[in-house]
Protein backbone atom coordinates (compact mmCIF):
# COMPACT_ATOMS: atom_id res chain seq x y z
CA UNK A 1 0.00 0.00 0.00
CA UNK A 2 2.53 2.15 1.37
CA UNK A 3 4.78 1.85 -2.23
CA UNK A 4 1.35 2.90 -4.45
CA UNK A 5 1.51 5.85 -2.58
CA UNK A 6 4.29 7.99 -4.25
CA UNK A 7 2.73 7.21 -7.52
CA UNK A 8 -1.17 8.38 -6.60
CA UNK A 9 -0.01 11.75 -4.90
CA UNK A 10 1.95 12.66 -8.24
CA UNK A 11 -1.21 11.50 -10.08
CA UNK A 12 -2.97 14.26 -7.25
CA UNK A 13 -0.70 16.70 -8.36
CA UNK A 14 -1.02 15.79 -12.33
CA UNK A 15 -5.12 16.45 -12.18
CA UNK A 16 -5.07 19.17 -9.69
CA UNK A 17 -2.88 21.84 -11.03
CA UNK A 18 -4.59 24.50 -8.36
CA UNK A 19 -2.65 22.71 -5.79
CA UNK A 20 0.44 24.54 -7.71
CA UNK A 21 -0.72 27.66 -10.00
CA UNK A 22 -2.91 28.87 -6.77
CA UNK A 23 0.45 29.53 -4.61
CA UNK A 24 2.75 30.75 -7.60
CA UNK A 25 -0.56 33.22 -8.50
CA UNK A 26 -0.07 34.75 -5.05
CA UNK A 27 3.69 35.06 -5.05
CA UNK A 28 3.31 37.21 -8.13
CA UNK A 29 0.60 39.12 -6.63
CA UNK A 30 2.65 39.42 -3.58
CA UNK A 31 5.77 40.24 -5.32
CA UNK A 32 3.98 42.84 -8.03
CA UNK A 33 2.95 44.85 -4.74
CA UNK A 34 5.56 44.83 -3.44
CA UNK A 35 7.46 46.06 -6.36
CA UNK A 36 4.28 48.91 -6.81
CA UNK A 37 5.11 49.92 -2.99
CA UNK A 38 8.85 50.53 -3.45
CA UNK A 39 8.29 52.67 -6.38
CA UNK A 40 5.49 54.56 -4.85
CA UNK A 41 7.89 55.21 -1.99
CA UNK A 42 10.70 56.02 -4.00
CA UNK A 43 8.40 59.87 -5.11
CA UNK A 44 9.19 60.41 -1.49
CA UNK A 45 13.07 61.19 -1.84
CA UNK A 46 13.46 63.48 1.32
CA UNK A 47 11.09 61.38 3.75
CA UNK A 48 13.08 58.18 2.39
CA UNK A 49 16.63 59.05 2.80
CA UNK A 50 15.59 60.09 6.18
CA UNK A 51 14.03 56.62 6.79
CA UNK A 52 16.89 54.71 5.39
CA UNK A 53 19.28 57.04 7.41
CA UNK A 54 17.69 56.85 10.23
CA UNK A 55 17.21 52.75 10.56
CA UNK A 56 21.05 52.83 9.28
CA UNK A 57 22.02 55.13 12.56
CA UNK A 58 19.44 55.48 14.91
CA UNK A 59 16.78 52.20 14.81
CA UNK A 60 18.19 49.26 16.82
CA UNK A 61 18.52 45.65 15.69
CA UNK A 62 15.35 44.66 17.66
CA UNK A 63 12.80 47.42 15.42
CA UNK A 64 14.11 46.59 11.81
CA UNK A 65 13.62 42.74 12.86
CA UNK A 66 9.85 43.95 14.17
CA UNK A 67 9.67 45.66 10.68
CA UNK A 68 10.53 42.51 8.31
CA UNK A 69 8.79 39.75 10.85
CA UNK A 70 5.48 42.22 10.15
CA UNK A 71 6.50 41.62 6.75
CA UNK A 72 7.05 38.48 6.78
CA UNK A 73 3.74 37.30 8.66
CA UNK A 74 1.69 39.97 6.53
CA UNK A 75 2.58 37.64 3.07
CA UNK A 76 2.78 34.40 5.00
CA UNK A 77 -0.92 35.07 5.71
CA UNK A 78 -2.04 35.60 2.23
CA UNK A 79 -0.89 32.24 1.40
CA UNK A 80 -2.14 30.30 4.70
CA UNK A 81 -5.69 32.19 3.80
CA UNK A 82 -5.52 30.86 -0.01
CA UNK A 83 -4.25 27.09 1.38
CA UNK A 84 -7.31 27.09 4.02
CA UNK A 85 -9.81 27.55 0.42
CA UNK A 86 -7.64 25.42 -1.62
CA UNK A 87 -7.56 22.79 0.83
CA UNK A 88 -10.84 22.73 1.16
CA UNK A 89 -11.93 23.01 -2.14
CA UNK A 90 -9.57 20.22 -3.35
CA UNK A 91 -11.18 17.91 -0.65
CA UNK A 92 -14.75 18.54 -1.80
CA UNK A 93 -14.51 18.16 -5.26
CA UNK A 94 -11.43 15.62 -5.55
CA UNK A 95 -13.56 12.12 -5.32
CA UNK A 96 -16.65 13.84 -7.47
CA UNK A 97 -14.57 15.48 -9.90
CA UNK A 98 -13.17 11.92 -11.13
CA UNK A 99 -16.74 10.26 -11.33
CA UNK A 100 -18.06 12.84 -13.18
CA UNK A 101 -15.09 13.10 -16.03
CA UNK A 102 -15.59 9.52 -15.75
CA UNK A 103 -11.70 9.20 -15.83
CA UNK A 104 -12.57 6.84 -12.38
CA UNK A 105 -12.99 3.83 -14.89
CA UNK A 106 -9.51 4.18 -16.20
CA UNK A 107 -7.87 4.79 -12.87
CA UNK A 108 -9.72 1.68 -11.07
CA UNK A 109 -8.61 -0.86 -14.41
CA UNK A 110 -4.97 -0.16 -12.54
CA UNK A 111 -3.64 -2.15 -9.81
CA UNK A 112 -4.65 0.42 -7.01
CA UNK A 113 -7.83 0.14 -4.20
CA UNK A 114 -10.04 2.17 -3.32
CA UNK A 115 -8.66 2.78 0.23
CA UNK A 116 -4.67 3.24 -1.14
CA UNK A 117 -7.05 6.35 -3.47
CA UNK A 118 -8.76 7.78 -0.75
CA UNK A 119 -5.72 7.85 1.72
CA UNK A 120 -3.25 9.49 -0.62
CA UNK A 121 -6.27 12.44 -1.27
CA UNK A 122 -5.85 12.97 2.51
CA UNK A 123 -1.72 12.69 2.61
CA UNK A 124 -2.41 15.40 -0.40
CA UNK A 125 -5.13 17.44 1.90
CA UNK A 126 -2.72 17.30 5.32
CA UNK A 127 0.31 17.49 3.89
CA UNK A 128 1.10 18.13 0.15
CA UNK A 129 -0.77 21.24 -0.23
CA UNK A 130 0.87 22.62 3.01
CA UNK A 131 4.41 21.74 1.89
CA UNK A 132 3.35 23.45 -1.58
CA UNK A 133 2.68 26.43 0.29
CA UNK A 134 5.08 27.13 2.60
CA UNK A 135 7.71 26.65 -0.91
CA UNK A 136 5.40 29.84 -1.96
CA UNK A 137 6.11 31.51 1.08
CA UNK A 138 9.90 30.56 1.01
CA UNK A 139 10.24 31.41 -2.81
CA UNK A 140 8.03 34.68 -1.80
CA UNK A 141 10.22 35.66 0.76
CA UNK A 142 13.64 35.51 -0.92
CA UNK A 143 12.23 37.52 -4.05
CA UNK A 144 10.74 40.01 -2.00
CA UNK A 145 14.16 40.78 0.10
CA UNK A 146 15.90 40.40 -2.88
CA UNK A 147 14.37 43.28 -4.85
CA UNK A 148 14.13 44.96 -1.70
CA UNK A 149 17.48 44.34 -1.17
CA UNK A 150 18.76 45.96 -4.67
CA UNK A 151 16.25 48.85 -4.00
CA UNK A 152 18.20 50.39 -0.93
CA UNK A 153 20.79 49.85 -1.84
CA UNK A 154 20.38 52.14 -5.04
CA UNK A 155 19.32 54.68 -2.33
CA UNK A 156 22.16 54.46 -0.59
CA UNK A 157 21.38 52.08 2.63
CA UNK A 158 23.43 48.84 3.51
CA UNK A 159 21.32 46.43 2.06
CA UNK A 160 23.05 43.62 3.93
CA UNK A 161 22.88 45.22 7.05
CA UNK A 162 18.47 46.66 6.63
CA UNK A 163 17.23 43.61 4.95
CA UNK A 164 19.37 40.69 5.24
CA UNK A 165 20.93 40.92 8.99
CA UNK A 166 18.33 42.02 10.54
CA UNK A 167 16.16 38.98 9.46
CA UNK A 168 15.87 35.32 10.95
CA UNK A 169 14.98 33.46 7.89
CA UNK A 170 14.97 29.83 9.11
CA UNK A 171 13.08 30.91 12.04
CA UNK A 172 10.20 32.32 10.21
CA UNK A 173 10.47 29.65 7.91
CA UNK A 174 10.54 27.24 10.18
CA UNK A 175 7.45 29.02 11.86
CA UNK A 176 5.44 28.45 8.99
CA UNK A 177 6.29 25.12 8.19
CA UNK A 178 5.21 24.03 11.45
CA UNK A 179 1.76 26.30 11.52
CA UNK A 180 0.44 24.92 8.04
CA UNK A 181 1.33 21.34 8.91
CA UNK A 182 -0.28 21.26 12.76
CA UNK A 183 -3.23 22.96 11.31
CA UNK A 184 -3.18 20.24 8.07
CA UNK A 185 -3.40 17.66 10.88
CA UNK A 186 -5.92 19.40 13.07
CA UNK A 187 -8.11 19.77 10.53
CA UNK A 188 -7.61 16.30 9.20
CA UNK A 189 -11.16 15.22 10.52
CA UNK A 190 -12.94 17.47 8.14
CA UNK A 191 -10.90 16.73 5.48
CA UNK A 192 -11.98 12.98 5.87
CA UNK A 193 -15.60 14.59 6.49
CA UNK A 194 -15.31 17.03 2.81
CA UNK A 195 -13.70 13.64 0.91
CA UNK A 196 -16.79 11.46 2.37
CA UNK A 197 -18.95 14.01 1.03
CA UNK A 198 -17.81 14.53 -2.24
CA UNK A 199 -17.43 10.36 -2.56
CA UNK A 200 -21.20 10.43 -1.51
CA UNK A 201 -22.28 13.41 -4.00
Amino acid sequence: MIAHQPALIKRELWEHKSIYVTPAAIAVIVTLGEQAMLMMASGFAKELDLVIFGAQNIAGDAERKAVLTGFFVGTSWVFLVALMFLTVFYSLDSLYAERKDKSILFWRSLPVTDAETVISKLITAVFVIPTVTVIGIIVTHLVNLTASGIWVSMKGGDAGMLIWGSVSLLDNWAAAFIVVIASGIWMAPFFGWFLLVSAYT
